[in-house]
This record gives C-alpha cells, structure tokens and sequence, in this order.
C-alpha cells in the first residue's frame, strides 16, 4: 500500500476513535454500542490482525458497562496519541494540511448546496449550522454525565443545580454545539460556505481533531 494510502487510513482510524470516545457514554442502543465496540477492536489491535481485534472485543463484552467504557478511552487514547506522536506521521499530517481542509470544506459545502437547492431563504441558517454540528460536535467538550453538566450550568447561571432540568441541560449542550459550529460559516454573495480560514487553523492545531473531520468526510 502507498505511503499516502496508509496515512489516509490511519487518519480515518484516528478520526473514528477519537468521535467514539467523545461518544461512547450516551449511547444506549445496545446495537450500536456492540457495533462499535467491534470497529474499536479491530482499529485498536491493528487491522491486519482480526484474530486479536476479535480477542479484544471479547475483553469489552465480559466487562460491565462502565470497565468498557474505561477499557476502551484508555485503549483509544494510547492508540491515537502513539500515532500522533509518530514524527513521520506529523510530518506527513503538517504536509496534507491544506489537502484535509479542502476535502473536508468541499464535502460540507456540497451538503449545504444539497439542502439548500429549493432556494428558500427561511431557515437557511438552521439549516446550515446542523450540517455543520455533525461534523463539530464530537470536537466540543460538554460533560456528558448529567449531574456534571448541571451542575456545570448552574454555576454559570448563578441557580441551584436543582433548578436545573434534564430538558435543560440537553437544550444547553445542543446550543452550545450549535454556536461552535457556527464560527465556521460565513456567508459570501448570499451563499453559506465553511469558513475555511478558520478551518484550517483548528486542522493545523489539532491533528485529533482534523482527523475527526477528515473520517466524517469518508462516512
């Protein structure tokens, strides 16, 4: 396999872990979660070993829900900062900057002309922005753990955390996404496109997170 291929793996490799360990405590579907346990395995032990990927998805499943979720953020972790810490790979990440903002830009771009295509001015920005929270959204840092984050809402409101409802907490950590992502949007003769400006400064200074961008583009 050419060095450019391989390198391409490996950041969608990179980029699939990374949104997993932002993901793995709110999922509930059993389904999904087993589905990913399998991907992580198989990416953690290397692809070119399923026998031991297998292995390792057996460890997950034998464990209880939260030695899982433990199992598999200590295992991404070690995973994603060997490679990122890998001299040849940073080189090689450093030198396909531009190329990883343009695939990434090019992809959310044609989304938006793909919603957009009626030419309906109401909503547009809504609309927008929730393409661009699926790409942003694993890259947010917001407590997952509901006591966390109420806590967390409470002391920037200045209220007891009781106040807080549940509904709450999950309108604050959606809007909070929202904003985020749109910091990267801009609008130019009328039409909404990625800020790619800012884009490539995230890419530039976070090789995790321009390798989430990166394996979206490829979902």
């Amino acid at each position: 396999m050419a060095l450019e291929d391989k390198f391409k793996d490996e950041l969608i490799d990179i980029g699939i872990l990374g949104s997993f360990a932002s993901n793995l405590n709110t999922i509930k579907d059993v389904d999904k979660r087993e589905q990913i346990y399998r991907t992580a395995a198989m990416i953690i032990c290397g692809r070119d070993d399923p026998e031991r990927g297998k292995e390792f998805y057996r460890e997950f499943i034998t464990k209880n829900p939260e030695g899982v979720n433990s199992l598999i953020n200590s295992s991404i972790s070690k995973k994603v900062d060997q490679r990122i810490d890998d001299e040849k790979f940073k080189d090689i990440y450093e030198n396909k900057v531009d190329e990883i903002v343009s695939a990434v830009a090019n992809k959310i771009d044609a989304s938006i002309e793909e919603i957009l295509d009626e030419k309906e001015d109401r909503g547009q920005k809504y609309k927008v922005v929730t393409i661009l929270s699926n790409y942003i959204s694993d890259l947010i840092d917001i407590p997952q753990d509901q006591a966390q984050a109420r806590e967390r809402l409470a002391r920037n409101v200045g209220v007891s955390s009781e106040l807080i409802t549940e509904s709450t907490v999950e309108n604050v950590k959606s809007d909070t996404v929202r904003l985020a992502s749109a910091d990267y949007l801009k609008k130019s003769n009328g039409e909404y496109k990625v800020d790619r400006a800012k884009l490539k400064e995230l890419v530039e200074s976070n090789i995790q997170a321009g390798a989430i961008l990166y394996s979206k583009t490829n979902q």
